[in-house]
């Protein structure tokens, strides 16, 4: 199992939580599908063995993160990171200039697709974009090497505002769209 990508994307939306909202040391829930938690670790294993992984898991990372409390209700899981975890991510990881100004822009009153193209394009020349017809969004927006992260953005244009999702490559491919 690949603990250190599972850590990294606890991380990730750790630290995408502090810049949306601000910091503040408290618990925080993330709910991961057990297709997308074999997708982030690269475990082909059942269910079972997947709460067992994970409770190693969470002793392997105890010392920064503290112990993460994991409940399981058929295919979902939910990790519980306490406050320890909340703090080490942002006393230690530092967010990277890219995703910072994104959630700036989104966060603006007016903000459209064009607006938030501009960001991309300002942290690389290998952005893919691609308008979509999904009835789930309206465009799909990631670096296609990589740089300076690995999500696929899916936006959404609500009228007011622009929402957006945030997948690793592996779930946004097996939704299917």
């Amino acid at each position: 199992m690949n603990t250190a990508k599972l850590e990294r994307h606890l991380s990730d939306m750790i630290l995408e939580a502090q810049l949306k909202m601000g910091y503040e040391s408290n618990t925080m829930l993330f709910n991961y599908s057990f297709t997308s938690l074999k997708n982030i670790t690269g475990c082909d294993c059942s269910i079972e063995e997947m709460n067992t992984k994970l409770e190693e898991f969470t002793d392997e990372i105890s010392d920064r993160f503290g112990k993460i409390q994991i409940t399981q209700s058929g295919s979902m899981f939910c990790l519980k990171v306490p406050p320890k975890g909340a703090d080490y991510v942002h006393d230690n990881i530092t967010p990277s200039e890219f995703l910072k100004e994104f959630i700036a822009v989104l966060g603006k009153w007016g903000t459209r697709e064009l607006d938030i193209i501009q960001v991309f394009r300002k942290y690389s020349e290998n952005v893919h974009v691609q308008e979509v017809d999904n009835g789930e969004f309206d465009y799909l927006i990631f670096f296609e090497d990589g740089v300076p992260d690995d999500y696929y953005y899916c936006l959404t244009d609500e009228g007011l505002c622009i929402t957006y999702h945030r997948f690793i490559r592996e779930d946004y491919l097996a939704l299917g769209f």
